[in-house]
């Protein structure tokens, strides 16, 4: 459940400061830079293309496994 509230949170976060005009690469480093950070914003962030190996990011596919 705690994490649950927590990705809302950010999620709900980096919408409106997306939609507010900000960067959400940045939006992202300053959360994570402040009490703010959590697992969902520095590990999962739900924008695609804040960070290369979120599912977001991926278009929610799965990983391909190596080897």
């Amino acid at each position: 459940m705690l994490l649950g509230i927590t990705m809302v949170g950010t999620a709900e976060t980096m919408n409106l400061g997306v939609r507010l005009g900000m960067d959400p690469k940045l939006l992202a480093s300053i959360i994570n830079t402040s009490s703010g950070r959590n697992w969902s914003c520095d590990t999962n962030n739900p924008v695609p293309g804040v960070m290369p190996n979120a599912p977001a990011s991926r278009g929610y596919t799965v990983r391909k496994k190596i080897g």
